[in-house]
């Protein structure tokens, strides 16, 4: 990472006026280091001065001296890594003029001040960072220098800095085929074989030059980048007896020299942050670690303790100052850079480099340390600070440190990264339960922590069986009113819900409010949880106004309580959409749901679970409200995600393909459509049973593919069964059974059973209206069915009773323009045109054509949830 600063003390003229005459200063061969028409800073205090902060040492400074060089006049080297150096430069100087041998060094200095010309300095190396340079620079308005440095901090005395990264790609791969095999022309493998060390290399010049160097002596370009693999530490420290740039020190050897003079404490901070990644550190995580630590209660057992206290004062309390000096020394030796926002950065190869030169015996020291740092920071942490430490903790591996894998295997949890939090949680599980007991406090938090990993890893059965098992032995243990068995209560009704046993979740949840209101506080976190999920299971039982009136509540609680971007507010939010969506409030439900997903993959990530499940709802709104191709758009991509992070038979990617094949079926792409749901609904059954609601669910959208593509007897088959089905495992009352019924109806009406049609569809549409209202999507879709099994039996008046009312009600709350508003009317005006049409014309169709069904299906109301 090299650095070019224009500094502010410039009059001299480097030719075109002051401005750099070639298109580009070019180095090793098309490195960049000025562009044309870069305007050095003019001052009437000293001539121009440019300074180049090179963290490789050989590479870009070399090759730009070798070009100023050539265009001035006066060209002079003084070696500036100590102050004798550049005396003993200034001296040469002065003799070199003609002055007289006993002058002293300023002699030099002042001729270079007096005397008008074109000269140019270059300073080599002033890397030193106690080294002040400023006394050493002539007092003139003309001549130029150049400072090279692997000192960053000289860019403060600069106005402009420009910050040069590692090579172009291209360039990159041109420098190393130069030192791996000459003046030979490459072959195409031979340039993809170099592309692929060069990008192991991280286009890093002096790492290139030494690669090839090695490469060119031992003829094993094929066989590099696994040498590479296997020893690079070896490679990386391997001096090179010839090299084209005559420059023999290592690439280890040349950071080095700055590591030497490095204190302890520096030293220590450096082999720290190689066990997270290279980019953005960041400064809060040791802040807050050390914030964190009185709060511990054994502090001294942690294992990031030692580090902790060598890291910081006396007091082992955070100092901005103590932390400042580390990295300010660090920085000054190009090993660490301060990046915006307060964060920190190695170069790839110097991190791997500082890990790698950690002795064997205490790397695993340093790991645990590196690990145990995060799980003190992440105490009570916001999730924007979990996030930023995820590509921090991949590489975190489990410990025998029970608050460090407890601690981490949260924040793994809190980002949707459900297996990584298992692998922490089930172990120390065991391992609390070898130490304490099975029905110790710690043991059974633990326990309840892998029920929520099993959850969200969709291993139901696992789950249910462990939380039984779990609120069992906490109620014996410590009685009913424990915050801790409220907790696994809770766990429990989840378990059953998952598992479709909503009347058994429900039976837990209603007294379990009551409970938490009297245990915890109405406004308690637990409480504010407990009602979400209360409100979920009105749901799910088809009491859509309870679940409605809970979820209103629950988001203005959490706004005023968590804050309107937590975590808790956002899923509320969600859970209210859903409840507008269910009673057929469509535009308010996705007035909520498009600015959730932005808020939420802003917030929590693009693929967090709960991203990836708001995602879902917006499409599932979408569909509802006739946007069929933006659902789509949506629905694709999701299932696309959800089967490479959770995997094709998880239960979650099982009902996000369901309703992939249902948009489809809306869109006409009835192909496409059974292609998913046939081999689905067997999965369904295999995985979660014939009786589980899911099952049910993907049974019935294939049944309503079926009956779009004119499949009427296939659609029955399904149909029929699945309807007592449904009686038998929800209840002849809920919502779903009732939808199902109703569109058995119309399958038996499509096969000329009229009178089983009536039969069953009459008593639908009443308990429809008396248990859902007169305007519940379910009880127009009802209605508009009833309608049409009256006018395939030629009952037109009756059919056109139920249709003008239902349009008008349509027309109010769905739109003019929404496609089942739009079917209804077509629909109507076909029966009024047939009652003008004499009954010896009509003929009743014994089989439709496709096209003469196509708008003529049920629509499939589903709702995943938490």
């Amino acid at each position: 990472m090299s650095q070019l600063g224009l500094l502010d003390k410039t009059k001299g003229k480097i030719l075109m006026g002051g401005r750099i005459d070639e298109e580009v200063l070019k180095v090793e061969p098309a490195v960049v280091l000025v562009k044309e028409g870069d305007v050095l800073l003019e001052s009437k205090t000293f001539g121009l001065i440019l300074t180049i902060v090179d963290l490789e040492e050989e590479g870009f400074v070399r090759k730009a001296c070798d070009w100023v060089s050539e265009r001035f006049t006066q060209c002079y080297t003084i070696t500036a890594n100590s102050e004798e150096s550049i005396k003993a430069s200034y001296y040469d100087i002065a003799l070199k003029h003609g002055l007289d041998e006993f002058s002293h060094w300023e002699a030099g200095l002042r001729w270079l001040s007096q005397h008008e010309e074109e000269w140019i300095i270059l300073y080599d190396n002033a890397d030193d960072p106690d080294l002040d340079l400023g006394k050493f620079l002539p007092q003139s308005s003309h001549g130029n220098v150049i400072i090279t440095s692997r000192n960053c901090s000289l860019k403060q005395i600069s106005i402009k800095s420009k910050m040069l990264k590692d090579m172009e790609p291209e360039d990159g791969l041109q420098l190393l085929l130069k030192h791996a095999i000459k003046d030979n022309e490459a072959t195409p493998e031979q340039k993809l074989i170099a592309s692929d060390i060069a990008a192991k290399m991280h286009y890093f010049a002096l790492a290139l030059v030494h690669a090839g160097s090695y490469i060119s002596q031992q003829n094993c370009l094929d066989s590099y980048l696994h040498r590479l693999e296997q020893h690079q530490l070896v490679l990386m420290t391997k001096s090179l007896p010839q090299s084209i740039d005559n420059y023999s020190l290592s690439v280890y050897a040349t950071w080095d020299l700055s590591w030497k003079k490095l204190d302890e404490q520096c030293k220590t901070f450096l082999r720290l942050c190689s066990y997270y990644h290279y980019e953005g550190i960041p400064r809060r995580l040791f802040q807050k670690a050390l914030d964190n630590l009185p709060c511990e209660e054994v502090v001294e057992t942690l294992a990031a303790y030692p580090v902790l206290s060598f890291l910081t004062s006396q007091k082992l309390e955070w100092d901005e100052i103590w932390m400042d000096n580390i990295v300010q020394t660090i920085s000054s030796y190009s090993l660490i850079s301060v990046e915006k926002g307060g964060t920190y950065s190695l170069h790839p190869l110097v991190h791997h480099w500082i890990r790698d030169s950690i002795e064997s015996v205490k790397q695993r020291d340093f790991q645990l340390e590196a690990q145990s740092l995060v799980a003190i920071a992440i105490k009570d942490a916001d999730f924007a600070f979990l996030k930023s430490l995820v590509p921090h903790c991949i590489h975190f591996e489990v410990t025998e440190d029970v608050h460090t894998n407890r601690a981490v295997g949260h924040l793994w949890f809190e980002c949707g990264y459900f297996s990584r939090a298992y692998e922490l949680w089930e172990p120390l599980w065991h391992q609390l339960e070898e130490k304490y007991g099975e029905r110790h406090r710690l043991t059974l938090d633990q326990m309840k922590w892998v029920i929520a990993a099993l959850e969200r890893l969709g291993k139901n059965n696992e789950a249910l069986e462990t939380a039984e098992s779990l609120l069992q032995m906490i109620k014996e243990s410590f009685g009913e009113e424990d915050p801790m068995t409220l907790a696994g209560m809770h766990s429990l009704s989840i378990q059953y819900s998952n598992m479709g046993r909503w009347n058994e979740a429900l039976q837990i949840d209603e007294p379990l409010v009551e409970m938490s209101k009297k245990v915890l506080g109405e406004q308690h976190p637990a409480t504010l949880n407990i009602l979400n999920n209360l409100a979920n299971r009105y749901a799910q039982a088809g009491r859509f106004l309870e679940a409605l009136q809970i979820a209103s509540i629950l988001v203005e609680v959490s706004k005023k309580i968590l804050g309107e971007q937590h975590p808790d507010t956002l899923d509320n939010l969600g859970n209210l959409a859903i409840c507008y969506s269910d009673i057929g409030r469509y535009n308010e439900a996705l007035k909520i749901s498009e600015p959730l997903v932005e808020m939420s993959k802003e917030i929590m990530g693009e693929h967090h679970p709960d991203t990836l499940y708001r995602i879902h709802t917006l499409a599932r709104d979408y569909l509802d409200i006739g946007r069929y191709n933006d659902a789509l758009c949506l629905q694709e991509p999701l299932v696309n995600i959800s089967k490479q992070i959770l995997g094709e038979q998880h239960p979650v990617t099982m009902q996000r393909i369901s309703n992939l094949a249902l948009s489809y079926s809306y869109s006409g792409r009835y192909n496409e459509a059974l292609q998913l749901s046939e081999p689905l609904v067997k999965m369904s059954v295999e995985i979660l049973g014939e009786h589980h609601p899911d099952t049910l669910d993907k049974m019935d959208i294939l049944a309503t593919i079926y009956f779009r593509m004119g499949k009427f007897k296939e659609a029955l088959q399904i149909g029929e069964p699945l309807a007592e089905l449904s009686k038998t495992v929800l209840g002849e009352e809920h919502p779903a059974t009732l939808t199902r019924l109703d569109n058995l109806a119309l399958y038996l009406s499509y096969i000329g059973n009229n009178e089983k049609a009536l039969q069953i569809e009459e008593p639908v549409l009443e308990k429809c209206k008396n248990l859902l209202g007169e305007q519940h999507p379910s009880t127009l879709f009802a209605m508009e069915h009833l309608a049409t099994i009256y006018s395939r039996i030629g009952r037109y008046q009756e059919a056109l009773q139920i249709l003008e009312p239902l349009v008008e009600m349509c027309k109010q709350t769905l739109g003019e323009q929404h496609p089942d508003t739009l079917r209804r009317i077509q629909k109507m005006t076909k029966i009024r045109a047939d009652i003008d049409t004499p009954t010896s014309d009509i003929t009743p169709p014994k089989k439709s054509s496709h096209k003469a069904f196509k708008g003529i299906f049920s629509l499939f109301k589903k709702h995943i949830r938490k």
